[in-house]
């Protein structure tokens, strides 16, 4: 057998088949050195074999699939860093989160003894009046720190749900406790007895009578909330430190926002509502309730004991509502109530304090949520029908569940319309609004509004 050597350096034989290296099949000399691409081979294999004892599944993909992955990668760990960056942020400078996002001096309302001159001129000006001697004593009071005064960790909220007549439909004070994590939230029947100058003396005309005050005022609903503080103020003895209105379609849409809430309807609802322009249905019984029978059902009047079960009914939806958002809180539904709670709400909570406020809020055991109603008795007073405040029960919801002041709230406090126990109409300080006579031939209170 003749052996010839070949171009590539390797041997084949002559005639017959490929030699032991670097020839093909058919005999036609390989193009690359044969011991050269072994050692190439095996020096890549054990590469290969060291990246996935590594754990580096990626050999084999596309540059761009390698690369996609490196990012994801970097930006998991990049959140990672942000977040614990975050927290020893929030931990080494919470008094510099709490200097400039938590409401205090300038923005919470100070007690004392006068009350802004809203409207001044016209016939329904604040019910209280200030003396030499008063305004003396007022002028002290300002001069005292404010933590001396009352507690700078219970913040007091007036909450109004605007129907499409502009009258108020829903009336709440609240007291949130940031110290406890406690929500304190008292309803306040739309037919309550209040003293003001006009014809009908009801509390849910208040905030729709100032609106047509300054109307034509700069600024005029910002100083028609004003006013309507002040007119609440003498129902409670003190200003709250924020008002809040929400619309009909924004109570929608902030349902919408958390899915609906699920709630169990006490009764079958078919009713249509032409001030919302709204008809609804709803069966009795467990059902998830969107934005559209939310506001139905907030509104239906259809009860045997009228106003006062709505009251109710409407509070336990509430409550559902805020348990499904604290227990279902996520960055998807948070943002969207955000954006829909600016939407469609008004308030003059600064955003930085409105910030501070929600993330709270966010920290409340929805166990110490508390509702409650304003006690009162049924009454007809001047042809229309009314609730007498029950005073006594009052000032102590008042003192225990909603004031932020140290010192306790007594009757000459307020500026209250309502019955005696001679069962005549009178005003707790003396200063009648508008005609003396308004009512005083009506028969009085006919039974226990709740």
């Amino acid at each position: 057998m003749k052996i010839i050597g070949s171009r590539s350096g390797g041997r084949r034989v002559a005639g017959g088949s490929h030699a032991k290296t670097g020839t093909r099949a058919s005999g036609t000399p390989a193009r690359t050195g044969g011991g050269t691409s072994a050692r190439t081979n095996k020096k890549t294999e054990s590469q290969r074999g060291r990246k996935a004892k590594k754990g580096e599944s990626g050999a084999g993909m596309p540059v761009s699939a390698r690369k996609a992955r490196r990012k994801k990668r970097l930006i998991i760990a990049g959140s990672v860093l942000l977040l614990t960056a975050s927290a020893i942020m929030l931990v080494l400078f919470t008094p510099l989160w709490d200097s400039f996002f938590r409401p205090g001096e300038g923005v919470l309302a100070m007690p004392g003894i006068s009350r802004p001159n809203f409207g001044s001129g016209d016939s329904d000006r604040p019910a209280l009046s200030l003396s030499p001697g008063e305004e003396e004593a007022d002028s002290n009071l300002s001069a005292v720190p404010i933590a001396d005064l009352r507690s700078v960790d219970r913040f007091t909220f007036l909450i109004l749900g605007i129907d499409g007549t502009a009258n108020t439909d829903v009336i709440m004070v609240a007291s949130f406790d940031s110290e406890e994590h406690t929500l304190e939230i008292v309803n306040i029947p739309r037919d309550t007895m209040v003293n003001v100058s006009w014809n009908v003396r009801k509390v849910n005309s208040i905030q729709a009578v100032m609106r047509n005050r300054y109307r034509n005022e700069p600024d005029g609903d910002a100083r028609a909330m004003e006013a309507t503080v002040e007119h609440f103020s003498n129902l409670l003895g003190f200003h709250v430190d924020f008002w809040v209105t929400i619309n009909m379609r924004g109570f929608i849409n902030l349902i919408d926002a958390i899915g609906g809430v699920q709630f169990d309807v006490p009764v079958a609802m078919n009713w249509n509502d032409p001030e919302a322009g709204l008809r609804f249905q709803l069966s009795r019984g467990p059902q998830r309730v969107n934005g559209n029978n939310a506001l139905g059902l907030m509104r239906f009047r259809g009860y045997a004991d009228g106003d006062l079960r709505r009251i109710r009914v409407q509070q336990d939806f509430l409550l559902a509502a805020a348990r499904q958002l604290l227990a279902g809180v996520n960055a998807g539904n948070i943002t969207t109530f955000i954006d829909t709670f600016l939407s469609h709400v008004r308030t003059d909570i600064q955003m930085n304090n409105l910030i501070w406020l929600g993330r709270e809020f966010l920290n409340i055991n929805p166990d110490n949520i508390n509702f409650s109603t304003m006690p009162g008795n049924s009454d007809q007073v001047a042809g229309g029908y009314y609730i007498s405040l029950i005073l006594d029960e009052w000032l102590d919801i008042v003192n225990n569940k909603l004031s932020p002041l140290h010192s306790e709230i007594t009757a000459e406090d307020v500026s209250i319309l309502t019955r005696g126990e001679d069962r005549r109409l009178f005003v707790t300080d003396g200063n009648w609004q508008g005609s003396s006579t308004w009512g005083q031939n009506s028969r009085g209170p006919f039974g226990r509004g709740n």
